[in-house]
């Protein structure tokens, strides 16, 4: 075994998931099962929340730098996921149809 095999995998990436989901995080192995660990950032560079995301559920991880990973997480926190808010206003529109 090499000592670069021995060195455990750390790096920024764009991680993109089936369902169209992109995090930006630094990306380790999980100790937990087989899952890769997404240590997703929020726009100060810091780390927003992690997520332990199924293999197969990854479409791409692309590698980048800090700089670039830092950058990309501004951009991407200001594209907030659903928020709790907005649940009732679809489902009243929903309930109307019914």
């Amino acid at each position: 075994m090499s000592a670069a095999a021995a060195e455990p995998f750390e790096e920024f990436a764009k991680v993109e998931l089936f369902g169209h989901q992109v995090l930006v995080a630094r990306v380790t192995k999980s100790e937990i099962g087989d899952f890769v660990r997404c240590d997703v950032l929020d726009a100060k560079g810091k780390v927003a929340f992690t997520k332990l995301v199924n293999p197969k559920a990854i479409y791409a991880i692309n590698l980048i730098d800090k700089k670039a990973a830092f950058a990309l997480a501004k951009v991407r926190a200001a594209e907030p996921p659903v928020q709790r808010f907005e649940l009732p206003a679809l489902m009243a529109g929903t309930e109307a149809d019914e």
